[in-house]
């Protein structure tokens, strides 16, 4: 039983090790003024506001430039190493802190605009994403349920 219990242990350590980043700023961390989109191609540092980051089983971090654009890079380039994923986060619109995507919800239809066009608008509550839809023009608010590979290529076709 002891070694079971061991093997368990250091089979989980890494995963514990990784930090937990919701509810950071995304303005805490330090963005190479250089860095990329991975998806898009335009500088980090100019869409702040919209940052999404994909955080890696190893504790590597990839950023990206908005919400569309990091499912995109999940569903897509990610894909072949979904596995190396550990979670996901996006920019909460009201508050500017990191929510995961699995507590996120997602106004869709909205007249605000991200680099990349038409995009999904993540808050961590959903009073928050209420009252911007109705500010806004958000036709639907959707959670992570919805948020699949057929729904991104479609926003991305708008």
């Amino acid at each position: 039983m002891k070694k079971f219990l061991w093997t368990l242990l250091m089979l989980c350590a890494p995963l514990m090790a990784l930090e937990n980043l919701e509810g950071r700023l995304s303005a805490e961390f330090k963005i190479d003024d250089k860095a990329l989109c991975p998806i898009k191609n335009v500088p980090l540092k100019a869409h702040r506001d919209w940052l999404g980051v994909l955080q890696f089983k190893d504790g590597s971090l990839v950023w990206v430039s908005s919400p569309k654009y990091t499912f995109a890079y999940l569903y897509g380039e990610s894909l072949k190493n979904e596995a190396g994923v550990h979670a996901v986060y996006l920019t909460d619109h009201a508050t500017g802190r990191l929510v995961q995507t699995v507590n996120a919800h997602y106004v869709f239809g909205s007249t605000l605009m991200s680099v990349g066009g038409d995009d999904i608008i993540p808050f961590a509550q959903k009073a928050d994403a209420e009252a911007f839809a109705a500010k806004n023009h958000g036709k639907k608010i959707y959670t992570i349920e919805r948020i699949d590979k057929r729904f991104i290529d479609y926003l991305d076709m708008r």
